[in-house]
């Protein structure tokens, strides 16, 4: 099978390769090759061509716009960056003056100002700030109201008996 992935049909003659150089030389005689290469430039060329190319460019006596650093774009774009930087300063430091406040206060002032009913919290809304851990160790008192307070509850809302056996 290898045989036949090589051939192609062409055949070259033995040593071929070997004297083809020789055989080249020998058809071209070197003499014959022309020594110059066949352009020649007109007399007195070189030295005129500077101004000839001058001469055929069209230079405008206008001279050019110059566009200074110290435009009021720059001034403007300069500003802006300022400004943004100075917010974001502003914003970092006030907020660990903030933090810095609510640090300060007291746990007992935030309590008195809960029971005092300046915040409204539900019970759900007060499970959801604590872990689980925090959940199971919440001490509960069994004994929260008496049984007397339970019954008259019950009959000033009366709350039908149905539920009551459930």
């Amino acid at each position: 099978m290898n045989e036949q992935k090589h051939k192609t049909g062409f055949k070259v003659p033995a040593h071929y390769f070997d004297t083809l150089e020789e055989r080249i030389c020998n058809e071209i005689d070197l003499e014959v090759l022309p020594k110059d290469t066949g352009f020649i430039a007109p007399v007195g060329y070189f030295e005129n061509v500077e101004t000839v190319v001058l001469q055929t460019l069209n230079f405008d006596e206008k001279p050019k716009s110059v566009i200074g650093l110290n435009s009021r774009k720059t001034l403007v774009y300069v500003s802006a960056v300022a400004a943004c930087f100075a917010i974001i300063v502003s914003v970092f430091y006030s907020n660990k003056s903030i933090v810095k406040q609510i640090d300060s206060i007291k746990t007992s002032s935030i309590e008195n100002y809960i029971d005092e009913g300046f915040i409204d919290l539900k019970s759900y809304e007060v499970l959801a700030l604590l872990d689980d851990e925090d959940i199971v160790n919440i001490d509960l008192e069994s004994n929260i109201f008496s049984e007397e307070s339970l019954e008259n509850y019950l009959l000033e809302n009366r709350i039908e008996e149905t539920f009551l056996i459930e």
